[in-house]
């Protein structure tokens, strides 16, 4: 998942079992990833909010704040409401894959895991991620370059105003000379008077 001249993915994996911690943890490092580890929910969503990883794989089964639970807050926070969430457990079921599904997390994969099968699913949402932060970083842009915009075009239509009488434009049935356009035709006639002082 480590490729040379780009950044390592950063994962968060989130258990309260040390044994499934460490392996989990062992496994990812041997595959190029920054690891952070978290052994419960509330330490999970702390670490999320400060270090924002491409990826959160997260237990169900955890005692106090449940995956579920966790898969929830992480999902509305404001700081890691893009992460995406991959419920890695013990639980098998439609039901909670659904359960799963429905607190936020993108996916569920059963324990053990399958090496192949983590790897193609973390590589296709860091991507996933990253093209998301990337349309986010452009529309923050886009709306930057146009504050202000909205002012100027109104300081422009009220310049015009002192020179496009809104008789004339009411006579071609319009409101603002931006909407009038070349080859509008009105059978209308009018005396119009340009002077300059």
């Amino acid at each position: 998942m480590g490729t040379a001249g780009v950044a390592p993915l950063r994962i968060l994996v989130i258990d309260d079992e040390e044994s499934n911690l460490t392996v989990m943890s062992a496994f990812l490092r041997a595959e190029g990833c920054d690891v952070f580890a978290a052994s419960s929910g509330p330490q999970g969503v702390e670490i999320a909010s400060r270090e924002r990883p491409d990826v959160i794989l997260l237990d169900a089964q955890m005692p106090g704040m449940d995956g579920f639970e966790t898969a929830r807050i992480l999902s509305t926070a404001e700081r890691s409401n893009g992460i995406p969430v991959v419920m890695v457990t013990a639980l098998s079921g439609l039901q909670n894959r659904v359960r799963a599904l429905k607190a936020g997390a993108v996916d569920l994969l059963s324990k053990p895991f399958e090496p192949a099968e983590l790897r193609a699913k973390i590589v296709s949402l860091a991507r996933l991620k990253a093209y998301n932060d990337e349309m986010k970083r452009r529309h923050a842009e886009l709306r930057l370059s146009l504050a202000g915009s909205e002012e100027q075009l109104q300081a422009t239509l009220d310049a015009y105003a002192r020179f496009v009488p809104r008789e004339f434009l009411h006579g071609m049935g319009r409101t603002s000379i931006v909407d009038v356009k070349l080859g509008d035709n009105v059978r209308l006639e009018y005396s119009i008077l340009f002077s300059d002082i």
